[in-house]
């Protein structure tokens, strides 16, 4: 899966944008370089292009990976949080 996220470094927010083949659930997690779950949320694809944001409110500066998950399949996105 083609991850791409902006902006990075992020302040408030991050969007996201991934193609779909069909209608189906993802999952969007973030983690910290640890690998320890900081959020995570199940949304629905639709086939094309889709996207979404995620909020950074209260992520210290550093830097963090989104991963979205779709079945087996997964994208992987490292940005930073620079406030």
């Amino acid at each position: 899966m083609h991850l791409n996220a902006y902006p990075n470094p992020a302040t408030f927010h991050l969007s996201y944008v991934f193609e779909s083949n069909d209608d189906k659930p993802y999952r969007v997690k973030v983690t910290d370089m640890q690998g320890r779950l900081l959020f995570q949320e199940t949304r629905t694809s639709n086939a094309g292009l889709n996207g979404d944001r995620v909020e950074l409110t209260g992520y210290a500066n550093g830097i963090y990976m989104l991963i979205v998950q779709k079945g087996p399949i997964e994208g992987r996105f490292r940005f930073n949080v620079s406030k």
